[in-house]
């Protein structure tokens, strides 16, 4: 199974058996396989808002628009490329608007320091949760955080 990176084991069989299904009754693009693995192919493209406030002290609220459903990763990262926090892990994500809160802090909890960071959010129309393998869509956004 190529979905060893999921968050559990009911992500991965959303992602294994209800994607190929949700994929042929609801999307009029092609649709294009590969063995097991099966993406629609999308004229519409992501789009990662910018975060409001920007700059923001406390919260920021982190839009994002998905054309098609696919599996989806949003991460924060600092200047020197470390992930600081991880908002969604291959997450199913529908067709539509979405938003996440950032509260500031690190996947540990704490507060992490004023400066900037970048929001990063990867979307991928396969059906494993292994995005390097994947067709992928990528947008980043700059976001500072004041203190």
């Amino acid at each position: 199974m190529k979905s060893s990176r999921c968050l559990t084991v009911a992500a991965c069989l959303i992602a294994l058996v209800l994607w190929p299904v949700a994929a042929r009754a609801q999307h009029s693009g092609p649709i294009v396989g590969w063995g097991d693995q099966v993406a629609v192919e999308s004229a519409e493209p992501l789009e990662l808002e910018q975060n409001f406030p920007n700059p923001f002290n406390e919260a920021t609220i982190i839009r994002f628009y998905v054309p098609r459903e696919a599996l989806g990763r949003l991460e924060i990262y600092d200047t020197a490329g470390r992930r600081v926090k991880t908002l969604l892990k291959c997450e199913l994500l529908g067709i539509g608007h979405h938003e996440v809160v950032w509260d500031g802090r690190s996947d540990s909890g704490l507060l992490v320091s004023s400066g900037i960071y970048y929001c990063r959010l990867v979307s991928s129309e396969m059906i494993y949760c292994s995005f390097s393998e994947a067709e992928k869509s990528v947008q980043t956004r700059k976001l500072v955080l004041m203190r």
